[in-house]
């Protein structure tokens, strides 16, 4: 409402469009919401578009949680409106305390220097006025020029952890330093200075070691190992990138395709949508799935493997396979299926049978051959083959072996939502 009310003085109710998106959320309260702007909007001539979006539902069918699946929505919302509309600019609320909440969060999650930069001032066509206003200031700006608002209840519920750490977390570092918000904001101006010249020489490696043979890039590994480690990480994700594009490339994929361009030629590597070959001069870029390319020797139960992209049915081994999400914990028969918390995986999944090598992580063991175990369990050599694992492709990471368990270090916490890979009889 400040934002509005600050755009209106500048621009003028001609020259600004307002938008509302409602969630669908929080019943009564939610279109108490969207009356409340109406009433403002018209009592102020400025035009309001208000649209509708059942969020629940539309986390529900893509598998994000709420928050997640909230941010998509109105983002793309936005953004279709402006199109329509032919608006080059986006105005949102977004205040210091925004900044250094999304710092916080991006750390305890787990993040890089991207994640220190915190939300950018501007970000086409999103541009954020107030990014460098603390949300006391934005209050007392709305006491003294009488800019009416109201609050989402939701807002003071500590069980999101952006609102854990606006109301426990900045208050308790503010208490040993009342200018936290300030210094936070200079370590994310620092953190950007640092990636904009990263980004910088890691354009002028990607475009000195690269080449294209048709629509496929390659990457020249002479020089690229003789670059910095950090270097090294930027020009891969470009590679990937641009070999596989649209895809979820992950720090851990970028880390062993680092690796890769040390191998000896021949080893290939999967990786989200593919694989990556270390050839003679070039890694090469596969762009096909990891099942057309494996060389496995013919299973008596399945010689192919299935390729899970994400939640639906599928049907591999005799069975239906039935990938859904669900708050942990449920109850699942660990024999049939197995639930892996999102945050550490990553998709596509294969389920396969078993290969020479293959080894599993127990705890209080540490990797384990499936073989042995199988041999410890007493299961016949015959019916070795017959036993389906999931597997992460991207790190060969077996995650779960029908019967015999799952890695413990992808289980999901109680009240994170978990995908479920399930055999169906």
């Amino acid at each position: 409402m400040v934002l509005l009310h600050l755009l209106l003085g500048l621009l003028g109710e001609k020259r600004v469009v307002a938008m509302h998106i409602n969630h669908l959320l929080r019943g009564e309260e939610s279109l108490r919401d969207q009356t409340f702007l109406e009433e403002i909007c018209k009592e102020w001539r400025v035009e309001l578009r208000v649209e509708e979006y059942p969020v629940a539902e539309i986390a529900e069918e893509r598998g994000f949680g709420t928050e997640e699946a909230a941010r998509f929505v109105r983002r793309e919302a936005l953004m279709r409106a402006a199109e329509r509309l032919r608006i080059p600019h986006i105005a949102t609320g977004h205040n210091l305390n925004d900044h250094v909440e999304t710092m916080i969060v991006k750390m305890i999650q787990g993040t890089g220097l991207r994640g220190i930069m915190g939300i950018l001032p501007i970000q086409p066509p999103f541009v954020r006025p107030l990014i460098n206003t603390t949300r006391e200031e934005i209050l007392k700006y709305a006491e003294s020029e009488g800019v009416p608002f109201v609050e989402d209840s939701t807002n003071r519920d500590t069980k999101y952890l952006r609102n854990w750490v606006r109301h426990r977390v900045i208050p308790l570092l503010q208490e040993r330093n009342p200018s936290f918000l300030k210094v936070a904001k200079r370590l994310s101006e620092v953190a950007r200075e640092h990636i904009e010249l990263s980004e910088e020489l890691a354009d002028e490696a990607w475009k000195k070691l690269s080449r294209w043979e048709g629509e496929t890039p390659l990457l020249e590994v002479k020089g690229f190992n003789s670059l910095h480690p950090t270097l090294q990480r930027l020009v891969v994700i470009r590679f990937l990138n641009a070999a596989f594009p649209e895809k979820r490339i992950g720090r851990s994929h970028v880390l062993q395709v680092c690796r890769l361009a040390t191998a000896p030629p021949g080893k290939v590597l999967g990786v989200p949508g593919g694989c990556v070959e270390r050839g003679e001069e070039y890694l090469v870029p596969h762009p096909v799935t990891v099942r057309e390319l494996s060389r496995v020797e013919e299973s008596p139960y399945e010689p192919e493997t299935c390729s899970i992209e994400g939640r639906g049915i599928y049907h591999w081994g005799g069975y239906t396979w039935r990938v859904y999400t669900e708050i942990w914990p449920l109850k699942l028969d660990f024999a049939k299926g197995v639930a892996l918390s999102l945050q550490k995986i990553s998709m596509p999944l294969l389920l396969r049978c078993r290969r020479h090598g293959d080894r599993i992580y127990r705890s209080g063991v540490g990797h384990k051959e499936v073989k042995k175990i199988m041999q410890e369990k007493g299961i016949p050599k015959e019916k070795r083959e017959a036993i389906p694992l999931l597997v992460d492709p991207s790190e060969n990471r077996v995650l779960w072996v029908a019967g015999l368990g799952a890695d413990p270090r992808a289980t999901p916490q109680e009240g994170e939502t978990a995908l479920i890979v399930e055999r169906e009889e």
